[in-house]
């Protein structure tokens, strides 16, 4: 499955894509410890885009499920010197591929769902928003880290550079995962 990405350098530039079971070759800086020059070199991840729903994180996996043409994709959020552990929080999501959606009257849809696991602080805070539609929501003692290979960090950029990023992007929506597929479909 395709997955957008925006590396975080000092010369912002547009998504780049890659297929979802070659994440793994993508560079990596390595976690960040503080003190680290951003540089053109890429390693670290600005945002993912996958069927338009964009994450920023301090951590992103990206693996494809065996035995599916699925993919799941990591957000993590749990850098002690962001958030107090009880706040943090990750979202999996599972990408299906573009089907015939019943309820649009056959047309293309995504086909997505989503599990947002959150420490106990931030799970209050979750719930108190009440149910959300095609989300579950667990306790952050369920959640499982994927393997190191898969992980690939975030880092924080002044604002400055941050804004430069999001300009630089152009906007993708769920049709740029549509290839192949007449558009009258969409």
């Amino acid at each position: 499955m395709k997955i957008g990405y925006q590396w975080a350098t000092a010369t912002p530039q547009d998504w780049s894509d890659i297929d979802s079971k070659d994440w793994a070759k993508l560079p990596d800086k390595g976690e960040p410890i503080g003190g680290e020059v951003i540089d053109d070199t890429p390693g670290y991840v600005y945002q993912v885009n996958v069927q338009g729903v964009c994450y920023t994180g301090d951590k992103y996996a990206v693996r494809d499920v065996p035995g599916t043409d699925d993919c799941e994709v990591f957000c993590i959020n749990d850098d002690p010197e962001d958030y107090d552990p009880l706040d943090f929080y990750a979202h999996v999501w599972i990408f299906r591929p573009l089907a015939p959606d019943p309820d649009r009257g056959g047309a293309i849809n995504t086909r997505q769902s989503h599990i947002l696991y959150a420490a106990p602080r931030a799970f209050e805070r979750l719930q108190a928003f009440g149910p959300v539609e095609g989300r579950i929501l667990l306790p952050w003692s369920d959640f499982e880290y994927p393997p190191e290979n898969l992980i690939r960090y975030g880092i924080w950029l002044p604002d400055q550079l941050s804004n430069l990023h999001r300009a630089a992007r152009s906007i993708r929506g769920w049709r740029e995962w549509s290839d192949g597929v007449d558009p009258s479909r969409l």
